[in-house]
Parts: structure tokens; sequence; C-alpha cells
């Protein structure tokens, strides 16, 4: 297990959890695990405690069990997730904006309840734990069937048009946010040129592939790619920013039926067109079957949902048509390609303990672990579907 960080205190958590019960609480014991697998988290460190308390001047003890997410201290990632401002992105999401969008009048449970975030000792926020409430991460490795990538998409509409609310109120609580999954710095450039170097390779010796060898041009992608990250001149919302499958925990009834689905981890959200996070999700969750048969399905059900949900909350903001939505869709879509090369083979390889993300963007040599992720035969179900997409939404062009 992961060390616990020494201001993970009795003390520490006596304060967090009395500031959200609103009462006096005394702690009598604390048991901690690791909240994921080793291999399963690249940019935190995830802990679960089990924490045994009572209230002051009470005599019944409850159990409680929440999620520590915090910075990993001396981690090679460390810079970088300083450079994205992936803990301060999130610290303002939970502690500022989430809230609000509670707070809208509608029950839908959109994210793990905040129980405190803190910028100081280390950045970190404690959230409510929740398996204990019967949500857990999906189970294929195949990516997401129609059933799960409908009722994320209703969802996501859900969090688009509430983030149009708030920004006709207070803008400054939704446009602050403007880094992203693939801001522009030099780590991400340099991922993303090894990355189309090892697309390449897979579709050189490919042979239903070998007609994009030629297409693909490493300057051309990365001066789309900052292009589609800038704000849309006619509509916008907060992009949860990493739709990836881990990103999401869903509940079942009895009977294994889908009931509700919960976005985590907001480290990369981000004031944009909302055809990034359609990109990003559409690329990196969806199954190879929701790719190759439902594409007009997930676009126009995530339609339907925003207009539905805007049209609830009365916004002043006109709803994009169809039309103007998959023209954004179109204008974007090498959002769609850079997931395809840098978040898709990473989410479809096994990755082992010495696999690390400094190992990916640095090595694509044979046997190493970029080399694995793009020959993977998953992968390359995938962006066989993929290119033709990127291709005829002239992503090469």
């Amino acid at each position: 297990m992961a060390a616990v960080p020494t201001f993970l205190t009795k003390t520490f958590l006596e304060s967090t959890l009395e500031k959200h019960f609103k009462r006096d609480v005394k702690i009598l014991n604390i048991v901690a695990s690791d909240a994921v697998g080793r291999c399963e988290n690249y940019a935190s460190l995830l802990l679960r405690l089990h924490i045994t308390f009572l209230h002051k001047n009470g005599d019944n003890t409850q159990k409680l069990s929440i999620i520590v997410k915090t910075l990993p201290q001396g981690d090679e990632l460390t810079y970088l997730m300083a450079t994205t401002k992936g803990f301060e992105t999130e610290l303002g999401i939970y502690g500022e904006l989430l809230p609000v969008i509670s707070n809208l009048g509608n029950d839908q449970k959109l994210f793990a309840k905040p129980l405190g975030t803190y910028f100081n000792p280390r950045p970190t926020i404690l959230l409510e734990d929740l398996t204990s409430i019967g949500f857990k991460m999906y189970q294929s490795e195949e990516g997401l069937d129609l059933t799960h990538c409908l009722l994320i998409i209703e969802k996501l509409a859900y969090l688009h048009a509430a983030s149009v609310t708030i920004y006709e109120k207070t803008p400054d609580l939704i446009t602050k946010y403007k880094t992203g999954l693939y801001s522009r710095n030099p780590h991400f450039e340099q991922q993303l040129r090894g990355s189309i170097s090892s697309l390449i390779e897979l579709c050189e010796k490919t042979s239903e592939l070998a007609q994009y060898a030629n297409k693909i041009s490493y300057d051309k992608i990365l001066e789309k790619a900052y292009l589609c990250m800038i704000p849309s001149t006619k509509f916008n919302v907060l992009n949860h920013g990493d739709t990836w499958i881990k990103n999401f925990m869903f509940s079942y009834d009895s009977n294994g039926e889908l009931l509700d689905v919960v976005f985590l981890d907001f480290q990369f959200s981000l004031f944009s067109s909302p055809a990034l996070d359609l990109h990003n999700f559409w690329t990196v969750s969806t199954s190879v079957n929701v790719k190759k048969n439902h594409e007009k399905n997930i676009f126009s059900h995530y339609h339907n949902a925003l207009v539905h949900h805007l049209l609830t909350f009365q916004v002043s903001t006109p709803p994009p048509t169809i039309e103007e939505l998959m023209t954004e869709v179109r204008l974007r879509a090498c959002y769609s390609f850079v997931s395809s090369v840098i978040s898709l083979p990473i989410s479809l390889a096994k990755r082992k303990p010495s696999d690390t993300f400094y190992s990916f963007v640095n090595d694509g040599s044979e046997g190493s672990y970029r080399n694995r992720c793009f020959n993977n035969p998953k992968y390359l179900n995938n962006i066989t579907q993929l290119l033709s997409f990127h291709d005829r939404l002239g992503v090469f062009d």
C-alpha cells in the first residue's frame, strides 16, 4: 500500500468531518488502504479511509468510508501536474463549481460529494466513497456498450447545460478553466510527436491502414490540435475534459440493470466547445461496435438531451441546432485524433508497475510500453474505425 501522507492526522480529519457534518466529531479508529490498484492511476495518490467515529456527547459509533485524492510528492508526474494545473483545476471544480451545480434544483447526481478541499499542506480532496453507496467501475475491457454510452451522454449534456446556466449568471466561475487535457506545453508536444511516430509505424505495417501512413503529419496535427481547443464563437460549455472509461462509476439494480452514472476526476475541465468532450468520449470510451454502428445515434442523442436541459434551465443562450453541433464536431475532429494516439492506446493496454507516463513518452522501441500500447490488437481494432472517421471529417487535409 502507498504510504499515508503525514498530514492526514486524526486532528486534520476530525476538523474536516466537523465542517462537513456541522457537529463535533471524535474519531476512534482509521484504517487506510489503496483506493485503486497500483497500475490504475497516473496522476494522483488515491487512498480509501475507513473511519470509525462518534459525535461528541453521543453514544453510538458510526462508520464512514472516504476517498482521499492528493498530489504525490517526489513523483515523476508532480511537475507535470503543476504545469497543467490539474489539481488547481480540480480543487476549484469541487470546491466552488460543483456545489453550485448541486443547488440548481435538480436531483441528478453527477459526482462524488466533496467533504473537503485543501491547497495546503498539499493539494488534497476528500470525497465520499461511491462504492459505499453502490457505485462501481464498468467491468468490460472492450469499451462501453450502447446502453452505458447513452446514459453517460445524457449526464454529460446535463453537466454542459448546467454550466451554461452558471456562465450566464457568474461567467468567471466557468471561463477561468482554460488548460484542459492536451494543453500547450512541451510535454504534450513531445508525447504527441512520439505517439504519431508509433501510429505511422503501425500504419506502414498494417495493410488496411497503409493508406494513412503518408497522410498523417505531426506539424499539421499539432497546429490543428491547438486551434480546436480555442473556445467557439457560438456555443461553449464547461467540458469534463477527460471522459475515459475509468472516470465513470455506475450503479445497477438487483437484476443488473443500469440505473445511474457519476463522473470522476475533474482535473482537466475546460471551457470550450462541447465537441471536445464528445470527441474524447467517442474516441476513448466507446466499444468498437458502438464506433462502427452508432455514430449518428451518439451525437444526436447528446443534442436532444442538451436541448432538453437547456430549455429546462430556461437559459437565454439559444441551443445549437444539430447542424451547428455537427459543424463543431467536424471542425474539432482533430481532438479525436489526438485522443486516439495519446489517451486511447494507454486506456486499452495492460500496464505493468514499470510502465510510467515518462516511459510512454520517451521510448517507442520494440517491446517498450508505448510499442506494446500501439501494437495491442484492441488498439488496432479501434484505430481502424477511428482513422476512417478522422479522414472523413478532414483531419488529414
